[in-house]
C-alpha cells in the first residue's frame, strides 16, 4: 500500500471537492460563514479526516482549532447517517 504524505493527502481532498461542487480551494478555506461554504467546508474536512489527516493538520488547513474539526466531522457524520436512513437532514448538506 502507497503512502501518501498528509499535505499532499489534504490538497488532493481540497481539490476534489472544489472540483466537484465548481468552486476554488480558497473559496472552500475562506472565512465567509454562509451556509453553502459551511456545508462544503465541513464535506471537505470529514474527507480529510476519514483518510487520516489529523485534527490539528487539518485545522491549520482552514485556520481553526481542532475543536472545530471534531465538531464539523460529527455533524457531516450525522449528515450521512441521515440521508442513509432516508431522513433530511438537519442543516443544509452536500455529500459526495
Amino acid at each position: 500500500m502507497t503512502v501518501i504524505p498528509t499535505c499532499r493527502l489534504i490538497e488532493g481532498v481540497l481539490n476534489d471537492v472544489a472540483k466537484k461542487y465548481e468552486v476554488t480551494p480558497d473559496w472552500i478555506t475562506s472565512k465567509k460563514r454562509t451556509a453553502d461554504r459551511v456545508a462544503i467546508r465541513r464535506l471537505a474536512q470529514f474527507k480529510m479526516r476519514e483518510l487520516g489527516a489529523s485534527l490539528t493538520e487539518v485545522g491549520e488547513v482552514f485556520g481553526v482549532d481542532h475543536t472545530s474539526v471534531m465538531h464539523n466531522t460529527r455533524k457531516q457524520a450525522q449528515v450521512y447517517a441521515d440521508l442513509k436512513a432516508d431522513r433530511k437532514p438537519s442543516v443544509p448538506a452536500y455529500a459526495i
